[in-house]
């Protein structure tokens, strides 16, 4: 189950990344995003260059959590950022629900959940798997 969790949210931290590169090169109109509150063009690179950032680090975490690639990371900090992740994410979603827009409500909302529980879930699935050893 962890690997599917983190098989899971690696797929939906690609595919946001690849979703702000479209909102970035202007494929995908701006105001579907960040609740619509927008306020200037420097606004929105500044806040689509800091997403394109942290999707990109979300991303390395989650292909070093798989042994994806050798990373100097050790399981712990790994294990912090996910639990970073997981409760942004959960916050993210409130976000969404608060947004102006109707499509990231209805879109964004369930798809941060679903990034969210699948974080969560491959904590608990670590965290049963040591308990089992222990035992």
């Amino acid at each position: 189950m962890r690997r599917s969790a983190e098989i899971t949210a690696l797929i939906l931290f690609s595919l946001n990344f690849l979703f702000h590169v479209t909102i970035l090169i202007g494929l995908t109109p701006s105001g579907i995003v960040w609740g619509s509150r927008i306020e200037s063009e420097s606004q929105f690179y500044l806040l689509e260059s800091l997403s394109l950032l942290f999707n990109g680090l979300f991303i390395a975490v989650m292909l070093s959590r798989l042994s994806f690639w050798p990373s100097p990371l050790s399981p712990k900090f790994l294990r912090i950022c996910l639990w970073f992740m997981a409760i942004f994410f959960l916050l993210n979603s409130l976000g969404n629900v608060l947004s102006k827009n109707s499509f990231e409500q209805l879109v964004f909302t369930p798809l941060t959940l679903i990034l969210s529980v699948s974080l969560f879930l491959s904590l608990w699935a670590e965290s049963k798997s040591k308990r089992q050893r222990l035992t």
